[in-house]
Formats: C-alpha cells, sequence, structure tokens
C-alpha cells in the first residue's frame, strides 16, 4: 500500500453522485458569493427554504420537474435527496439573481 492509497475512499462509492452534488454546491456558491459547504452556504440555505415554498416552487413545471427528478435519481440511487435539494437551491438562487 502506497502513500497514496491512504487518502482513497474505502467505502465503493458512486463518483458521479459526488460530482453532481458538488457541482450543484460550486455554483449556488459562485452566485452568492461565499466559499463551498461555509457556514454562510448553510445558513442562507436553511434561509431560503420557506421562500422556495412560497414563491418559486408554485411556479415551476411539475412535469418538467417530474423529468429533472427522473434525470437525477439515475446518476444519484443513493443520494437523491440530497442531489435533488441542491438542484433546487441552485434552481431558487438563480431565479433570485435573475429577479
Amino acid at each position: 500500500m502506497g502513500f497514496f492509497d491512504t487518502f482513497k475512499r474505502t467505502k465503493a462509492t458512486n463518483d458521479n453522485e459526488a460530482v453532481l452534488i458538488g457541482f450543484f454546491r460550486t455554483e449556488t456558491s459562485k452566485l452568492l458569493g461565499h466559499e463551498v459547504n461555509s457556514k454562510k452556504i448553510d445558513e442562507a440555505c436553511k434561509s431560503a427554504g420557506e421562500a422556495m415554498q412560497v414563491l418559486l416552487i408554485p411556479q415551476l413545471n411539475r412535469d418538467l420537474q417530474q423529468k429533472i427528478a427522473d434525470t437525477i435519481s439515475t446518476i444519484c440511487k443513493t443520494r437523491f435527496d440530497e442531489a435533488f435539494g441542491e438542484y433546487m437551491i441552485l434552481l431558487f438562487v438563480r431565479f433570485s439573481v435573475i429577479q
């Protein structure tokens, strides 16, 4: 076992899940101007929950969102809830920036 083997993941994880969730988080943090996985991002996401439910979600096309959810579920089988949540937060932030 070499030195770099120490840092490899021991669990069999799907790298596509991590890449997709990481992409959503990175894009959200860029739009908000904060570092990825910082407390400011977490606080912003928590505070946006009610606004998302009132302003954004009623405006979305259910059929289109179902297709997006189906697509995300094919990539993220074990972390679907997290991935779809990150997608919704990114969508809300982009929607807010455009407004």
